[in-house]
């Protein structure tokens, strides 16, 4: 289950996104120092791989993960992950998975996640896009009546 750290980690720092204040920088740290102190009092208490606690390992990772939930860009797909892993803890539990199936499952569940995550971004980015192009529009053509709708702005 040490993989699950490996695993988390690299979740908890990427899927916050660029931030610009320097007091959200510094929340955000320690939010995240918070997080692994967590982690690590878990992986004491829980052994690693060991089947009995995989429900109460995960459950006390996901507990430690949600710390870091105010510097998530997305919550709800933290909210996904977290689930995920209680469940893929579950079936590793019951004898239903091997260690080794369960980490892949969680590495896949991730990845999937992820790659929601930058499209996400990736859709606010243009909306931004758009605006910008909008409002630089306005001012060239002089002022006009713009409306933003959905991740549109529509002038006129």
């Amino acid at each position: 289950m040490r993989i699950v750290l490996l695993i988390a980690i690299p979740f908890i720092l990427g899927a916050c996104g660029i931030l610009s204040e320097p007091e959200e920088k510094e929340t955000r740290a320690a939010l995240e120092s918070r997080s692994l102190v967590a982690l690590q009092e878990c992986h004491a208490k829980y052994a690693s791989g060991a089947p009995a606690v995989a429900v109460a390992r995960a459950q006390c990772n996901n507990a430690a993960t949600n710390i870091t939930r105010p510097s998530f860009s997305f919550p709800d797909l933290l909210d996904v992950y977290l689930a995920n892993r209680l469940a893929i803890a579950e079936r590793y539990q019951k004898g239903q998975l091997t260690l080794a199936k369960a980490n892949e499952e969680l590495a896949e569940r991730r990845s999937q996640l992820i790659a929601e995550e930058q499209r996400r971004l990736l859709a606010s980015r243009s909306a931004v896009g758009q605006e910008k192009a909008a409002l630089n529009a306005m001012m060239a053509d002089g002022l006009k009546t713009c409306a933003r709708q959905a991740n549109s702005v529509s002038c006129f």
